[in-house]
């Protein structure tokens, strides 16, 4: 089993309750008002587009034509493993993590996860619109991991093929069912969150626990004597994701919506941050590569500590600096129009 990365399961958890609690929050609206159809899939669609396609698209060109060419013009002679004739059918149709599974590790090796959340919002607009607050919303999702893990489990041992499995698995539909689950919980509960017993100052301490252990020394318990144990909760069972999706979950509303919460992750600094972060997940590899491209030679002479600060702190402020340009400049005239879609 491939293992999930941190950032996928914060981007599905995260994406997946806010566009969820939204479509429930329009339902509600419209249907109080009633306007019907309570939700608009055609606006819906236009403002994902808007949001999502522009930039999606942009850096496709650049990984594929842009950034090659560049390279091998002026810098470094860098061999693509692929060209954009080869993989443009892939991308077109929001299929990146085949080009992963076909090629390899790439400069748009990120790009999975978006093609995994449109190929989600194909079918989710319709479903919320007609299970919005009906009682069958929740059996919806639950069927959806119920299925999604059963899947899962026939690939990996029913089938045996473990190549068509791990691609199987990056189609996270599981992390985004329980996502849109906790916006429901959230959206229909009467009493603030800090009165339930799951966000209490214990369940704190123990989910805070749990996070810290995969996030701090996930590597160092996979190889160690409980590792089999460790890993089968965590990351080897087909449906050992399920629990890290559930604490994701967990503190994202526990940060957001707990007033009783240990720490907050407030802040003007940090809120700027989230209003470029689409742009630093879209750009951080290229950068990567580009500075390791142009600066392997010095770093490798600066030492492992010096050459480290040097070259983190130097993507660091170039992906944050490239991020907020795009933001501005390129990102912002898409999302000016999504206004006329609401």
């Amino acid at each position: 089993m491939q293992c999930r990365g941190i950032g996928s399961l914060h981007f599905f958890c995260t994406k997946r309750f806010l566009i969820t609690y939204l479509l429930l929050k329009e339902f509600t609206n419209n249907t109080q008002k009633g306007i019907r159809p309570p939700i608009d899939i055609r606006n819906f669609y236009l403002r994902r587009i808007l949001r999502i396609w522009p930039l999606y698209f942009l850096v496709v060109w650049i990984g594929t034509v842009g950034f090659p060419y560049l390279l091998n013009t002026f810098f470094y002679q860098y061999h693509a493993p692929f060209t954009l004739g080869q993989v443009w059918p892939y991308y077109l149709f929001f299929m990146p993590f085949m080009v992963n599974f076909f090629y390899g590790h790439n400069l748009l090796e990120p790009l999975w996860s978006i093609g995994v959340e449109e190929i989600f919002y194909l079918f989710w607009a319709p479903m919320a619109r007609y299970c919005g607050q009906l009682r069958y919303f929740p059996r919806l999702l639950i069927g959806i991991l119920i299925v999604k893990g059963a899947l899962s489990l026939w690939l990996n041992y029913g089938l045996g093929d473990h190549k068509i499995a791990a691609q199987f698995d990056q189609l996270q539909f599981e992390a985004m069912a329980i996502g849109s689950l906790g916006a429901y919980w959230v959206f229909y509960r009467t009493k603030p969150i800090s009165a339930s017993f799951w966000f209490s100052p214990l369940m704190q301490v123990i989910c805070l626990g749990f996070l810290a252990l995969r996030f701090f020394f996930h590597y160092s318990l996979m190889n160690s004597p409980i590792g089999p144990y460790y890993g089968f909760v965590f990351d080897d069972a087909p449906v050992a994701g399920w629990l890290v999706y559930a604490l994701y979950l967990w503190l994202i509303l526990n940060i957001a919506l707990n007033e009783k919460h240990f720490f907050g992750l407030q802040g003007k600094l940090l809120q700027q941050l989230g209003d470029i972060s689409y742009g630093v997940y879209m750009y951080h590899m290229i950068i990567i590569v580009f500075f390791f491209a142009c600066f392997k030679q010095q770093i490798s002479q600066l030492g492992w500590l010096s050459g480290g600060l040097f070259f983190y702190g130097l993507i660091t402020i170039t992906v944050v600096g490239i991020s907020y340009l795009s933001k501005r400049f390129f990102e912002n005239p898409f999302l000016r129009l999504k206004g006329r879609f609401l």
